[in-house]
Parts: C-alpha cells; sequence; structure tokens
C-alpha cells in the first residue's frame, strides 16, 4: 500500500472512532509516523483528506449501483445492491456522521456530490423502470414518484439515523433493521414473482 492510500485508510479508521472534527492531519500522520513534510506532500489539510475519502466512497457506490445491469432484473438482485450501499455507507460512516461540514463542501463547489446525486437519480428510476419491465413491482406513476423520494431519503438518511439511535448495535444488526424495513416497504408494490424474489434474498442473507 503506497503512502498516500496509507494515510486515507488511517484517516478513515480515526475518523470513524472519534469523528470527524476531532481529528487533525498532525495525529493522522503520528499514528504513521510520518513527516509533516511528507505529510502536507499529500494532503496539505484535513479538508482535502475528506475530499477524497468521499469521493472513493462515491467512486465504489457508484460501481455497484452499475452492476445491477450485469443480472436479471430482481428484486433480490436489487436488495443485494441496496445492501452492498449499506456496506460502504457503514465503511465510511464517519463521513456522513460530519454532516454539517459535508454540506459546507457542497455549497463550496469541491464536492462531486451534486453531480453523483444526478446520477443516482437516474439508476434510481431505471432500476424501478426495469423491475417494473420484468414485473417484479407493479407501479402507477404516483407510485414511481413515492418510490423515488422514499429510496432517496432511505440510501441518504438511513447511517446518520443508525448512529442517532443504533449505535451500540453491530453492523450486521444496524444491515438488518434497515433492509427489513425496505422490503417491507417493497412488497407493498411487489407481484407473486416480486414477493418470491423478496423472500429469496431474505433466506439467503437473514
Amino acid at each position: 500500500m503506497d503512502t498516500r492510500k496509507k494515510i486515507l485508510h488511517k484517516a478513515l479508521q480515526l475518523i470513524n472512532q472519534k469523528g470527524f472534527s476531532e481529528v487533525g492531519v498532525r495525529e493522522i500522520a503520528r499514528s504513521l509516523q510520518l513527516s509533516p513534510g511528507n505529510m502536507s506532500y499529500h494532503f496539505p489539510r484535513k479538508e482535502d483528506i475528506f475530499t477524497e475519502l468521499m469521493d472513493n466512497y462515491m467512486q465504489a457506490n457508484s460501481e455497484n449501483y452499475a452492476g445491477f445491469g450485469e443480472g436479471a432484473p430482481t428484486l433480490k438482485r436489487y436488495l443485494e445492491i441496496v445492501q452492498k450501499a449499506l456496506q460502504l455507507q457503514y465503511k465510511y460512516r464517519g463521513l456522513f456522521l460530519a454532516f454539517p461540514y459535508f454540506f459546507g463542501e457542497i455549497h463550496t463547489g469541491r464536492s462531486k456530490y451534486p453531480a453523483t446525486y444526478k446520477k443516482r437519480k437516474n439508476d434510481i428510476l431505471q432500476i424501478l423502470t426495469s423491475l417494473q419491465h420484468a414485473r417484479q413491482l407493479q407501479l402507477k406513476k404516483s407510485d414511481i414518484d413515492f418510490l423515488f423520494s422514499f429510496l432517496s431519503l432511505f440510501g441518504r438518511f438511513s447511517i446518520i439515523e443508525a448512529f442517532m439511535l443504533h449505535r451500540n448495535r453491530k453492523e450486521a444488526d444496524i444491515l438488518k433493521h434497515y433492509l427489513t424495513m425496505l422490503m417491507n416497504q417493497l412488497l407493498l408494490f411487489a407481484t407473486a414473482s416480486g414477493k418470491r424474489s423478496i423472500n429469496e434474498f431474505r433466506k439467503a442473507y437473514f
């Protein structure tokens, strides 16, 4: 692992443990036994570390959602994608819990989040459409609008709620809680085939 990746790995570890506001560049450098000059060469500011970590998260999540099209459009496949998305959010949880700073980065234009949000919106709408065409979901136009809004909020804020209300629970328990919530929502719109697909996911992972 090269120095830059080591810095990012250690920074994420410390941010997850202590919170973004409690971790400084000097602490990261000390924990890796790096000189201030070496640290500054790679990341002059803590904000630069945050931005690159968030970019790495968004890239990994984009690749995850792109994988939906590699298999048959089933609700089981979609739930597997969401499960991976939640695992990624848990891995990068310290960034999401620094939400006030995150919004500041968006407003300054340093974050790629607005562009990523537009891409994710298209991803979700395409997934819902493909699940409808595959007769996994039975949806009216108003249902698609509702599910899109629900899935958008679910994707952005579930990890934040998890650490507000369920901080002491294990990762597996947190994922099970939110995936169960999602499955119950999807069951309201699932066809008989879609319900079987949801049950296949439940049996495979729970």
